[in-house]
């Protein structure tokens, strides 16, 4: 259990603006390019490469109940529009930033949490997420981790299967 006002938010609007977020992400997404493909397909399973949106954004922007929180007095925990990418399902939003200095590690580290989501659920990956961040720190979530242990491999050019 996600101890206080951080369990309610991860608990019941987590999941929802994550799916409402990725909604509006996803107009704007793209399909993976033939090049970027190629080079994932060494890791992800085709099914997660099709379905898979790219959004390039200038950041990732907040919920909007962080605003709400503020206004309340209540400090939130993180800025997420300092992030170089977030996964939102089968759409990443990567920062043109990490796009420019880091090509396909970003888009990687993130489509690591698409295959998360498909693991565990959207919600339960939401929950556990923000239990371990409360509990733990950023770099204590199992699934940045997880994520990140990944990400080094591929940045060395092992080639792994992500499942």
């Amino acid at each position: 259990m996600i101890p206080g006002l951080w369990g309610v938010v991860a608990y019941v609007g987590g999941p929802w603006w994550l799916w409402a977020r990725r909604g509006g992400l996803r107009r704007g997404a793209r399909r993976l390019s033939d090049e970027e493909s190629a080079v994932l397909r060494a890791y992800f399973a085709r099914e997660v490469l099709d379905a898979a949106r790219l959004a390039v954004v200038e950041r990732v922007e907040n919920p909007w109940v962080f605003r709400v929180l503020r206004r309340c007095g209540v400090r939130v925990p993180v800025d997420l529009t300092g992030v170089w990418g977030m996964c939102f399902g089968d759409v990443v939003a990567v920062t043109s930033r990490a796009m420019d200095e880091r090509g396909l590690s970003t888009v990687f580290h993130e489509l690591v949490h698409t295959v998360q989501m498909r693991r565990v659920g959207v919600g339960a990956f939401c929950r556990a997420y923000v239990r371990d961040y409360v509990m733990y720190g950023y770099m204590g979530i199992a699934f940045e981790e997880e994520a990140f242990a990944l990400q080094a491999r591929f940045e060395r050019g092992e080639v792994f299967e992500v499942g």
